[in-house]
């Protein structure tokens, strides 16, 4: 297989693929077990065999309509006017290099990776290695053409799979981050057994998604954003992509939830983080203003009184495989 120019650090990963089908090492790609040949097509590993739950099947169809429509991103669709949606994602990229104790020349593994949005944002912060994986080859394609805009093509790998039954051996990963996909799968739990299990010892699973907890303050956000556009331009309007299905497995927790997955799948040493507490949405000018340095530090440090920091946006869970 090639590599195309890849880094060395890759090899480890190829040598230790196994087939979805049967756990069996593979041999030149192939299973000798189930006779599957795998391969790469347009850069892309494919290890996706036939989709049998039909909630997965429509969440593929969903972001493979998005990905190819060029509209996985908040951001970029309307030309900067959500500052605060770039805000948002700093500020958990920066949460999970923290959680998960992530440093230069890492083997990286980005469980349900999309756009690649917070991907490459951690990249440019450290000088890891990425595996990306996502069930969505239209969301691979998209993340593809942005590493390769943004020149970090080589230090990426991209493999179309299932998030829980991945096509790595065990404890192969130095550590797996996983950016809102939780949410997103039907079996919350197998997907954080196969985080730790492709994990190696010693490494960190880290993964960040909306906290439940701050549900009624969401209901405040349409109040909020109409006191908004008074003070606000209204952004380019965008072609809405027709007959998008509707993401079907949409489930979100509480830290107290999502730090029991953890420990029941033997991590150890468990912490969370709470972060953003405005709303994101918010165009420019006011949500531009909303980004600057000192409302972010104002966000930081109510973070830290207890009664607040429960009605955080977002959760960052990071846990040790022992």
């Amino acid at each position: 297989m090639v590599l195309f120019g890849r880094k060395k650090p890759f090899s480890k990963v190829l040598s230790n693929l196994i087939c979805p089908r049967d756990q069996n090492q593979l041999t030149d790609f192939q299973c000798s077990k189930c006779g599957t040949k795998y391969g790469e097509v347009r850069g892309i590993f494919r290890f996706l065999p036939e989709i049998r739950d039909e909630g997965k099947t429509q969440e593929q169809k969903r972001y493979d309509m998005l990905g190819r429509a060029r509209r996985l991103d908040d951001v970029e669709p309307h030309g900067g006017f959500y500052q605060r949606k770039i805000l948002l994602n700093e500020t958990r990229v920066s949460a999970v290099i923290q959680g998960a104790r992530i440093d230069n020349d890492q083997l990286i593994l980005d469980v349900g990776c999309g756009s690649g949005f917070p991907t490459l944002s951690l990249m440019k912060k450290k000088e890891v290695y990425v595996v990306g994986l996502d069930i969505s080859v239209g969301a691979l394609e998209f993340f593809q053409e942005k590493a390769l805009k943004e020149k970090m093509r080589k230090r990426i790998l991209l493999f179309q799979a299932d998030a829980e039954n991945m096509p790595f051996a065990a404890d192969l990963f130095d550590r797996v981050v996983s950016f809102s996909s939780i949410e997103h799968v039907p079996n919350p739990d197998v997907f954080i057994e196969e985080c730790v299990r492709v994990c190696r010892r010693g490494g960190y699973v880290s993964v960040c998604t909306p906290n439940r907890t701050a549900d009624p303050l969401r209901q405040l956000k349409p109040v909020f954003l109409k006191f908004a556009s008074v003070i606000s331009q209204k952004p380019r309007p965008i072609i809405e992509v027709q007959g998008l299905p509707l993401s079907p497995y949409h489930k979100e927790f509480t830290d107290k939830e999502l730090n029991f997955l953890f420990e029941k799948s033997g991590l150890e040493d468990v912490s969370t983080s709470f972060l953003i507490y405005l709303p994101t949405g918010v165009p420019h000018p006011l949500g531009t203003f909303m980004s600057l340095p000192p409302i972010a530090y104002f966000e930081s440090f109510v973070g830290k009184f207890p009664f607040v920091r429960r009605f955080s946006s977002l959760l960052v869970v990071s846990g040790r495989k022992c």
